[in-house]
């Protein structure tokens, strides 16, 4: 079993995949790599992820789109793109997206800097190369962090996974919307309800 690094902090060193590291010693060498390079600190694993392809930038658009209108339709909800997320002493993510309550409307995120910290209500991934870590060390991470509502959009084969939070575990939703239509949270204004029970909207 491997051992997570615990030396002193040394902005120097370059992020390795695999490498076993605490989320401070992570944000600290990850804040000094350059601009373009994308990494996740995952169970206190290091992951840098694969280049996206024309599908994933699709999906992840309409995804983006959908949560868009669930903020405009909902008071005390905002939405992020990619942005670090930083959810305990092990983990350290960039969702696709996600959507949190504001913390004045009683959510459970806040703000660490320029970070944002804690877990959001809902997180959305979409998934290729990354699928079997998005389900597994992943999913693990969220559900310990306490996010409310967890959705991969799997691609090739063509899937699409939700997660509720029930008893202070994942449990997964089936999904059986009608063509040509995206699954809507059942407690948004204006929405219908679907088979999840979701918690995402301002009590």
């Amino acid at each position: 079993m491997g051992t997570i690094d615990r030396r002193p902090l040394d902005s120097t060193l370059p992020l390795l995949p695999g490498e076993r590291l605490e989320q401070a010693t992570f944000h600290e060498r990850y804040e000094q790599t350059p601009p373009d390079t994308m990494s996740e600190l995952i169970g206190g694993v290091v992951y840098l992820p694969a280049p996206e392809g024309l599908d994933h930038g699709d999906v992840h658009f309409r995804a983006a789109g959908w949560l868009g209108l669930y903020m405009a339709a909902t008071p005390g909800v905002r939405g992020t793109i990619h942005s670090t997320t930083i959810l305990d002493v092990l983990s350290e993510v960039q969702p696709d997206a996600s959507l949190r309550i504001l913390p004045e409307y009683g959510g459970q995120t806040r703000t660490q800097g320029r970070y944002l910290a804690g877990a959001p209500e809902l997180v959305v991934e979409i998934s290729r190369s990354s699928r079997d870590i998005d389900l597994g060390a992943k999913r693990e991470d969220y559900e310990r962090a306490g996010v409310l509502e967890y959705v991969v959009v799997a691609l090739d084969p063509d899937e699409v996974f939700w997660f509720v939070r029930r008893d202070n575990r994942f449990a997964p939703c089936h999904l059986a919307p009608k063509a040509g239509t995206a699954p809507r949270s059942s407690r948004a204004s204006g929405s219908t309800p679907t088979p999840c029970s979701t918690t995402t909207s301002v009590a």
